[in-house]
């Protein structure tokens, strides 16, 4: 389930711990609850000795050892320990994340397109590399492209780094980048002015392109190929990035 429904769920109820405590507080910190009496510190593991808990509507857990007030106290709906602890988050995607997805035997990466439509049945994507038959595609418009019903998914993630970095391959073979800012695919021409990002520096550099045969982007300025996991912005529109800091993006 989404977090958001989850959070519903154990909102403003109140159960018996049955000597799992410690499991149904961990469970509520991973979802945003926090001690009522202890705000500096409200994640720590606190009061497991305590047979009650209790969670209010502004997200915070309160405790309590009187079995009569448990029983009796109407302003919180009873749930059990089992109704908590199985509670599973849905991995939650946003536009522009790099994706892999297995289904019917197929493995595809892909750049996640976020629609007003959330289902995996008809998902969206700008780019997408079939890893089962080397295949490309670049989408240009808002059109569903992998058709999959979510009985026959059987891997939905966020790609790894050597997954992300495939994906920027093939669409270096195609003399396309990806604007993580813009959310688009751009075509990358010669003599373009580019900014870069490598992980042995953690701030945007300058860079021209001067030739993309074979797939391969040649910068003037530092006369050797692009490293395949090097990420590449348009320096055009993205000027007052140079030389700040491109840490926000952990794929590189």
């Amino acid at each position: 389930m989404k977090k958001e429904e989850a959070i519903k769920l154990v909102t403003n109820k109140k159960v018996y711990v049955n000597g799992k405590s410690v499991e149904i507080q961990q469970k509520l910190f991973e979802l945003g609850f926090l001690w009522n009496d202890n705000k500096k510190n409200g994640k720590r593991i606190d009061h497991e000795e305590e047979p009650f808990l209790y969670t209010t509507n502004s997200h915070e857990i309160a405790w309590g050892c009187d079995m009569k007030n448990f029983v009796n106290n109407t302003n919180y709906k009873e749930i059990t320990v089992e109704e908590i602890l199985n509670i599973t988050i849905d991995e939650e995607f946003k536009d522009g994340d790099f994706l892999y997805v297995k289904y019917a035997r197929l493995e595809t990466i892909f750049i996640f397109r976020e629609t007003n439509c959330y289902n995996w049945d008809k998902t969206s994507c700008y780019f997408y590399h079939s890893i089962t038959d080397d295949a490309n595609r670049v989408i240009e418009e808002d059109l569903d492209i992998i058709c999959c019903h979510n009985d026959d998914i059987e891997v939905l993630r966020k790609a790894t780094k050597d997954e992300v970095k495939i994906l920027y391959e093939e669409l270096r073979k195609e003399g396309l980048g990806w604007d993580w800012f813009n959310k688009c695919i751009w075509k990358i021409k010669p003599l373009e002015y580019v900014l870069l990002a490598f992980r042995c520096s953690d701030k945007w550099h300058l860079g021209q392109i001067s030739d993309i045969s074979d797939g391969g982007l040649w910068l003037v300025n530092r006369m050797n190929s692009l490293p395949a996991n090097a990420a590449i912005i348009p320096y055009k529109g993205n000027e007052y990035r140079l030389s700040k800091s491109h840490k926000e993006h952990n794929d590189i």
